[in-house]
């Protein structure tokens, strides 16, 4: 918040030591580096990027304990949804298996 309030400038290796950005490449690696960081990105499920970004954008204006819960009822679906059709559903739903209707979505 103070980099953005205070309008301060920084190079790459200070963001980086900051935590900042993840990753740091000289220009002439940048389109490499990128170019790995989809290909792991994209070699997920669908499934499996859509649920992480779900959880990040709805626990945002929640309470610590609410977005604990809401993310716990997140990974029971993504393990619900890779189990369909295999016979080894892991709970009949989301709801059933933590006793209690979905309040947070």
């Amino acid at each position: 918040m103070e980099l953005i309030l205070t309008r301060v400038m920084i190079d790459s290796k200070e963001a980086y030591r900051i935590g900042f950005v993840n990753q740091v490449f000289p220009t002439e690696k940048l389109m490499d580096g990128a170019l790995e960081l989809a290909g792991k990105i994209a070699s997920n499920s669908p499934l499996a990027l859509k649920l992480p970004k779900k959880a990040v954008r709805g626990a945002a204006d929640m309470e610590e304990h609410q977005s604990m819960h809401y993310t716990h009822i997140l990974i029971i679906e993504l393990l619900d949804k890779q189990q369909e059709g295999s016979g080894n559903s892991y709970c009949n739903s989301t709801a059933e298996a933590l006793g209690e209707p979905l309040a947070y979505a």
